[in-house]
């Protein structure tokens, strides 16, 4: 019987002191539009307890000890507010309602976003075509890898639309060669014949345009 007695008074001890902690829910609005503010988050400073907002703007923070704690309540694009001397107290609930202001800052920091475009392989070369505002076309390192061609003139034989001259002019939809230009790198490529204003392509081997 003893030993039954002291298992029934160590379990609601046990029982008791774990219960003995409170809650913090609330909703979090804008102060301009009443519009509630889903995703704001609500932290109680110092301690990592926190809880995020629902569709609704309502939060809720439980497991608390009983205190008094400083609320902060953030929300991007908005000012944080904070709220001190937060009473908890055991098996109890504190009901707070927060206005956020919308931020008026100007010292909003630029963010750039890089993205590296693979140009190596033909998903990339088809993609590249279709948001080309003009007319293009290309073989990509992927195809030319696979190929036997020696020099560049060969390798542009392949492209649709081009033709070569002398096996080194490049004639491009049957313009004259004249009147095309060649960039390596977004560099200019000088005439490489002294009679005439075209670039010659099979100096340069296939593999190094790769």
């Amino acid at each position: 019987m003893q030993k039954a007695f002291y298992l029934v008074l160590f379990t609601f001890v046990f029982t008791s002191f774990f219960s003995q902690t409170g809650k913090i829910s609330g909703t979090i609005l804008d102060s301009k539009t009443a519009e509630t503010l889903p995703g704001a988050m609500a932290t109680l400073e110092g301690t990592g307890k926190g809880a995020i907002a629902d569709f609704d703007g309502k939060f809720n923070i439980s497991g608390i000890t009983p205190g008094k704690y400083t609320l902060i309540i953030s929300y991007i694009s908005y000012d944080s507010k904070k709220i001190a001397e937060v009473e908890v107290k055991a098996n109890d609930v504190v009901d707070v309602n927060i206005l956020l202001d919308p931020s008026t800052s100007k010292d909003l920091q630029e963010v750039e976003v890089v993205v590296t475009l693979n140009k190596e392989n033909n998903t990339a070369l088809v993609l590249q075509k279709k948001n080309n505002a003009s007319v293009s076309d290309g073989i990509s390192a992927e195809t030319i890898k696979k190929t036997p061609d020696r020099n560049t003139s060969d390798v542009l034989k392949r492209v649709s639309g081009a033709s070569i001259q002398e096996n080194k002019f490049a004639i491009i939809r049957g313009l004259n060669d004249r009147y095309n230009a060649a960039y390596i790198n977004g560099a200019p490529l000088p005439s490489s014949e002294s009679d005439r204003k075209a670039f010659a392509f099979d100096i340069f081997p296939g593999i190094l345009i790769i």
